[in-house]
């Protein structure tokens, strides 16, 4: 078996409502469709999300092309080592991950459908059938945010997730409030997005434990490790590394330097469903629990990620999901269920999902029409940096 050719398609998938985070916010995210095919009929789907933006992912994508043309796609690891040296992306290794993450995943699910069997036993097995998500609650009005808390709650979800990292107090009030709204029923989890200095997100979060919080999500500026465990160190709440656990290394010097209670990790930032796999080990020898972390990626992606959750045993949290903002998806049958906050994972060969071809068509013409999303969209209420402010 020979890999004959790769395709990319970009696609536009819309946001049900406007996603805010701390430094901007988002629309609606732009994917690339990634279908590698063989010589023997088989063609394998993958996904690449769009950071910095399309135009680079899309480049990277075609950049590869010559180490894998003509190459047996059963070979994954060799692929990828020869990527990472020959392709020189060792050296640029936050977008080469992202390329490969897409590249690696249609590799995979050729693998899956030719030995005809699902991801998560060639990824060593199904420990849990059906994949916790959280809600994702986006920052409303109070009392909005509570009616949709206490309706998140009513239909099964264990866990509600949003955005920190504004204003403050408006950030404790919803915290307060949401609290209040759902009591001891469900996980309250903040996404910070490295809004704040290492003594803002101390004071921050030492007001906030009285509401026992999950964890709070990236606090600081991710460059800075040291002020990561400075915060760890200072507070009872536990903290979560992202951005800043964006390469199996990030995540080899977070978990020596003690920096994080969990990694919040993915496809993309490890540079594959392998290196994804790796990583969740390395965390599970130092005692730490992993969460698959969303891109707002299509279902190709999303049940890809969700397979390495499957199969590892530290995955012990509700994972992040964008399909609550969602209307439809790319694949046949549209968006799975999501039953008391939980999907389950396809038992049939590869990644488990086919594509439907008319909404693939739909997505890429809202790209062609509209051009790509914007990975944050500025406001003027924000000021365009990446220092925190106090």
């Amino acid at each position: 078996m020979k890999i004959s050719d790769i395709k990319t398609t970009c696609l536009n998938l819309p946001h049900r409502e406007p996603e805010f985070v701390s430094t901007g916010y988002r629309l609606g995210t732009t994917e690339i469709l990634i279908e590698v095919e063989t010589d023997e009929g088989v063609t394998g789907l993958g996904e690449c999300i769009c950071r910095p933006n399309a135009q680079v992912i899309e480049a990277a994508i075609l950049s590869a092309k010559p180490f894998l043309l003509g190459r047996d796609p059963r070979n994954i690891e060799r692929i990828l080592n020869d990527l990472r040296s020959l392709g020189n992306w060792s050296f640029f290794e936050r977008v080469g991950n992202v390329m490969m993450g897409g590249i690696e995943t249609a590799l995979w699910d050729i693998l899956g459908k030719v030995s005809g069997q699902p991801l998560y036993f060639l990824l060593g097995g199904c420990l849990r059938e059906r994949i916790p998500i959280f809600y994702y609650l986006l920052r409303f009005p109070l009392d909005e945010m509570v009616r949709r808390a206490r309706q998140a709650v009513a239909q099964g979800f264990q866990t509600i997730f949003f955005k920190v990292g504004g204003d403050m107090n408006g950030d404790i009030a919803a915290i307060e409030a949401v609290r209040d709204a759902v009591g001891t029923k469900a996980n309250i989890r903040v996404d910070a997005n490295e809004a704040w200095t290492p003594g803002t997100a101390i004071r921050f979060i030492k007001q906030v434990e009285k509401f026992d919080l999950e964890w709070v999500e990236e606090p600081v500026i991710i460059n800075d490790l040291n002020a990561l465990a400075h915060v760890r160190r200072s507070v009872n709440t536990p903290i979560a590394a992202n951005q800043s656990s964006w390469t199996l290394y990030d995540a080899k010097r977070i978990l020596q330097a003690n920096a994080a209670d969990v990694l919040v990790i993915d496809q993309w930032q490890m540079g594959g469903l392998l290196s994804y796999k790796k990583t969740a080990a390395l965390a599970e020898a130092y005692g730490v629990g992993v969460n698959h972390h969303s891109w707002g990626e299509t279902c190709v992606g999303h049940f890809a990620g969700f397979h390495v959750a499957a199969s590892s045993p530290n995955f012990l949290y509700a994972n992040q999901s964008y399909l609550t903002m969602r209307e439809d998806d790319i694949i046949q049958g549209g968006l799975p269920k999501v039953e008391q906050g939980c999907v389950e994972i396809p038992h049939v060969p590869g990644i488990g999902v086919e594509l439907d071809r008319e909404a693939v068509e739909k997505a890429a013409e809202r790209y062609r029409r509209d051009g790509p999303y914007a990975a944050r969209e500025g406001r003027e209420d924000l000021p365009v940096t990446l220092i925190p402010q106090m």
